[in-house]
C-alpha cells in the first residue's frame, strides 16, 4: 500500500498457493452449480418419462459417460494433462444426454400409434420387435445429428497449438461419443425392461 502526492496505490503480491487456493474456492461454487443442473435435469426426466427407473438410470449413464471418455483420453491415448476445467464438460453432457433420453422415450411412447394395425398383419407375435425397430429408425438420424455435430466441434480443435484446448478436444469427443452409444444401446434398454416390468407401477 503507498500514498504518492495524494493518490492511493495497491498492489497485490500472491504466491501460486493464493492463487490456487482463489482458484479452487471459485471452482467449488460452479461445482455446486453443476449439481444444482444434475438435480435439475433428474427431476424434468421424471416429470417427462414419469418412472424414477428411467430417470435415474439414464442419468446414472449420462454421469458415466465423463469417466469413460477420460480413460480412453488419459490412458488409451496417454493425454496426462488434465485440466480441473474440464469437469464442465458435464454441462454439455447433461444437455446432450438428456436430449437423447427424451428423443428416445417419445419415440417408444409415438410407436403405439401403428401397434393396432401391426398386430393385424402379425397376429400372435410380439410387438417389441416393431416397436424398437420404429424408435431405432426414428430416434437414430437425430440423435447422430446432434452428437455427429458435437463430436465433429471437439475434434476441430485437436490440432491447436495450446496444449489444453486439445486435451479438451480429446476428452470431449470421447465423452459425446459414449453419450451416442448410450443414447442408441442403454436407454432403449432400459426403456425395455420398463415396459415389461416396472410400467404400472411407481418406478
Amino acid at each position: 500500500l503507498e500514498t504518492n502526492g495524494g493518490s492511493l496505490r495497491f498492489r497485490w503480491l500472491a504466491n501460486f498457493d493464493v492463487l490456487n487456493e482463489v482458484f479452487l474456492g471459485t471452482l467449488q461454487r460452479d461445482v455446486s452449480l453443476a449439481l444444482g443442473s444434475v438435480v435439475f435435469v433428474l427431476a424434468y426426466s421424471l416429470y417427462h418419462t414419469r418412472s424414477a427407473f428411467i430417470a435415474v438410470g439414464s442419468l446414472v449413464g449420462i454421469i458415466l459417460c465423463f469417466p469413460t471418455g477420460a480413460f480412453w483420453s488419459i490412458v488409451v491415448c496417454n493425454v496426462q494433462f488434465f485440466d480441473p476445467l474440464n469437469v464442465f464438460l458435464l454441462f454439455v453432457l447433461l444437455g446432450l444426454g438428456a436430449d437423447g433420453v427424451f428423443v428416445v422415450f417419445d419415440a417408444w411412447e409415438q410407436s403405439k400409434d401403428g401397434l393396432d394395425l401391426w398386430r393385424r398383419d402379425h397376429p400372435g407375435e410380439d410387438p417389441v420387435h416393431y416397436r424398437m425397430s420404429y424408435v431405432w429408425r426414428r430416434a437414430s438420424k437425430a440423435m447422430l445429428a446432434t452428437n455427429g455435430t458435437t463430436i465433429l466441434s471437439f475434434v476441430a480443435v485437436i490440432p491447436s497449438p495450446i496444449m489444453p484446448t486439445a486435451a479438451f478436444g480429446i476428452l470431449a469427443a470421447f465423452t459425446i461419443l459414449h453419450n451416442l452409444l448410450l443414447d442408441t444401446v442403454l436407454v432403449p434398454c432400459l426403456l425395455l425392461l420398463w415396459e415389461r416390468r416396472l410400467r404400472g407401477k411407481r418406478c
